[in-house]
């Protein structure tokens, strides 16, 4: 890789891992760069729309990263990657399993071939719900189960766990449904143990790698 273009990437990720406005000689400590090269490459992501410049002189990344990472999400393809792996867990559990992606405007709902998810989709209100409960403090609980909308659903719920550590730009979640309540609630230990080992398969994958590997200047 280009030397100049990979200390910028490194810059870039510097800034975003410090979640403050930085300067210009804080930057070049951190990074055992001169200020001036430092300075250099800061005008460039700034000319670029990647960061900004505060009031105060500092730098600080800028919400056009937010704009991309949500279009790569909206567009990256999970089912290859999450498909045969649902697909044993629905069969091993004999539930149907689905991860809930959220993303700008609503969810994304996946579930495994064979399984059906047509009519058992969280619509509406639930979608809401479901969303807020993916973005949970782990300290609230980890598993939560929901009823789901719609005439189709009669009473069934999911209980819905967050999956952790991807390093995703929106949550992710994996989720059984069960046919009431009380049968919903009996799943959640469950249900965190497959979220763990689904999650597991995906920080394996190269594309889940590649996003929180750190470039090497």
């Amino acid at each position: 890789m280009e030397k100049t273009f990979a200390k910028g990437l490194v810059l870039l990720e510097t800034l975003v891992a410090m979640q403050e406005p930085s300067s210009v000689t804080r930057l070049a400590n951190m990074l055992g760069l001169y200020k001036s090269n430092v300075h250099r490459l800061l005008r460039t992501l700034v000319e670029n729309g990647l960061v900004v410049q505060v009031a105060d002189g500092r730098y600080m990344p800028s919400l056009r990263l937010t704009e991309l990472g949500d279009a790569v999400w909206s567009s990256f393809d999970l089912s290859p990657l999450i498909t045969p792996t649902l697909a044993a867990l629905s069969t091993e559990c004999g539930h149907p399993a689905l991860v809930v992606a959220g993303e700008r405007g609503g969810l994304r709902v996946l579930g495994a071939a064979g399984v059906e998810v047509s009519g058992s989709l969280p619509m509406q209100g639930s979608a809401r719900v479901l969303a807020d409960l993916l973005r949970r403090d782990p300290g609230e609980g980890r598993a939560v189960v929901v009823p789901m909308d719609g005439a189709d659903t009669q009473s069934r719920h999911l209980c819905l766990v967050p999956i952790g550590e991807l390093h995703l730009p929106a949550p992710l979640g994996f989720a059984l449904i069960a046919a009431d309540e009380s049968s919903a609630r009996a799943l959640c230990v469950t249900a965190c143990e497959m979220a763990d080992r689904l999650g597991a398969v995906l920080a394996g994958n190269d594309a889940f790698i590649a996003g929180r590997t750190p470039v090497s200047a």
